[in-house]
Parts: C-alpha cells; sequence; structure tokens
C-alpha cells in the first residue's frame, strides 16, 4: 500500500483510503452538490468518445452522471470505476431498475461496477476500448502512474478523453477552497503539461483544449504501442 507499482513494473495494490473517505462522506449529497453538466454537453462527449458497441472504462464515475448517455449510445459495455465505494452504492441504487448491474468482473451485464484505484486497476491488458476520465484527472495522486495503468489497459487505437466542462482556474479553485484539506493540492495542470505526461506514458496525443469553459485532451493508443 505504500508504493504505486511492483518493482516489475505492473500494477501494484495501492489504494488511496484517505480520498476514499472524503468522497463516501459526500456521496448521499453528491448530486446535489455537483450538479451535472446540461444533458447536450454530456451527450457532446459521449459523441467525441464514439462509444458504441465498445467497452468504456469510465475512470471517477461517481455517480454515474455519464452511464445514461453511455448506454444509450450503444456502449457495449461501460464499466464505472470509482475509488469511493459510497459512490458506487448510489450508482447502484440509481441504475439498478433500469440495467442489470453486477460488480467487475461479472460476465453479461451492460453495467459494471469497480471499486479501484486508478493507480492500481485490476484490468487485464488490452481490455477496453475507451478510456473516459471526467472531473477525475485533478485526484490523480501520481498521473504518470495512473496514465501508464490506463496506457495498459487499453487496446490499440483505443481513446482517451480527459474531460472538465469548467476551465482549469475554476476547477482549481474549487478545489483550493474544499472543506477537506486532502483536496487542495488536487489541481489541474495547463493542458500543455497534461499532454506531455500522455506522451511520456506513450500515447499519442490528438487534441488538448484549455479555455475558461473547457479542459478536454484527446490521447490514442498507437497500433501496436506499448
Amino acid at each position: 500500500m505504500n508504493s504505486f507499482t511492483t518493482p516489475g513494473g505492473n500494477p501494484g495494490n495501492y489504494f488511496d483510503a484517505g480520498r476514499e473517505r472524503v468522497f463516501d462522506s459526500m456521496a448521499p449529497r453528491w448530486d446535489s452538490m455537483a450538479p451535472p453538466a446540461p444533458p447536450e454537453k454530456i451527450r457532446e462527449l459521449i459523441d467525441i468518445a464514439g462509444v458504441e458497441g465498445k467497452v468504456v472504462l469510465d475512470v471517477g464515475a461517481g455517480t454515474g452522471i455519464l452511464v445514461e448517455a453511455g448506454l444509450s449510445a450503444g456502449a457495449g459495455r461501460w464499466i464505472a470505476c470509482d475509488l469511493s465505494g459510497e459512490m458506487l452504492k448510489v450508482l447502484e441504487a440509481k441504475y439498478n431498475g433500469k440495467y442489470r448491474v453486477d460488480y467487475f468482473p461479472a460476465a453479461g451485464s451492460p453495467l459494471l461496477l469497480l471499486h479501484a484505484d486508478v493507480h492500481s486497476l485490476p484490468l487485464d491488458p488490452a481490455s477496453v476500448d475507451r478510456v473516459i476520465c471526467h472531473n477525475v484527472f485533478p485526484h490523480f495522486q501520481n498521473p504518470g502512474v495512473a496514465l501508464t495503468g490506463l496506457f495498459r489497459v487499453l487496446r490499440p487505437e483505443g481513446l482517451l478523453v480527459i474531460n472538465h466542462f469548467a476551465g482549469r482556474e475554476l476547477v482549481n479553485q474549487v478545489h483550493r477552497s474544499a472543506p477537506h484539506p486532502i483536496l487542495h493540492a488536487d489541481l489541474l495542470p495547463p493542458a500543455d503539461e497534461a499532454a506531455e505526461m500522455l506522451r511520456k506514458a506513450g500515447f499519442t496525443v490528438t487534441g488538448a483544449v484549455d479555455s475558461p469553459q473547457l479542459y478536454r485532451l484527446t490521447a490514442v493508443r498507437p497500433a501496436g504501442g506499448g
């Protein structure tokens, strides 16, 4: 629990229990604290990700604000991954009446819940087609390790999207003033710095927006890469 990777470079057993406790405490009121973006913006993000028929890893899924749009767009399987077990319980209660919901690694369900830390994903190499990191990138404690792990689980020519429907300065202001001190240093870097992190992890960066209204990077795992 005190290192991000094993000596061989494979995922270790890192789990950020401190941040889990913080997000667990917020889970029951999360949807009122952080209401989702307008549906048209969420649909735009899903369209950019191109999820139809794909296995999608939704990192930092929280209470599932992307789930409905993703499955409605025809995702073959949606893996909702979150550090917070309580967030996933809210997600499960929200969608269990509409979809068959199971916890990973159950087979056959369109919606799988994965209670895991992005730095130590229990997923097979090249097992997902798309990765969406919506409103979660600042919380990666070691972005290099996290992105290397996401590269590992993404199939060649698979797409990764890092997204915030707000500008970097606003996101950072919110985190600096959060009631939980553990979140004060969870800050978005400038997009060019994040792009360099992606390149170091092996990705080819295909787009970057760092505006007052939007922060978004897109990147692909090259064919034959890794």
